[in-house]
């Protein structure tokens, strides 16, 4: 059984403790809304290439734009901060190029 959730970590927590089989994932709307409160998405044009960083289904891609993203001049480096220890560490939850089959 695959689950989707948000990232409440007492909620994960509780459905891979009862539901042993089971694949708790990220959902996609929910991974952008908590990106999106992180940074000013009108001043910087980053947020396109985010957006389609969390929704790309190639390898290719996906590193192609984290290092356009991360290595974008005008990126808040508070933001790149945030993304190295807040989602890279739950890739395979959120990533649809590691969720794929």
């Amino acid at each position: 059984m695959v689950i989707m959730t948000d990232r409440d970590q007492a909620q994960i927590n509780m459905l891979e403790a009862i539901y042993l089989r089971s694949i708790v994932n990220l959902c996609t709307w929910h991974i952008l809304c908590a990106m999106r409160s992180h940074f000013n998405t009108n001043q910087y044009p980053l947020w396109d290439r985010v957006k389609a960083w969390v929704k790309t289904e190639d390898q290719i891609e996906f590193t192609r734009l984290w290092v356009e993203i991360s290595c974008d001049p005008s990126a808040p480096q508070s933001f790149i901060a945030y993304l190295k220890a807040q989602w890279f560490p739950v890739t395979p939850k959120w990533s649809r190029v590691l969720r794929k089959g």
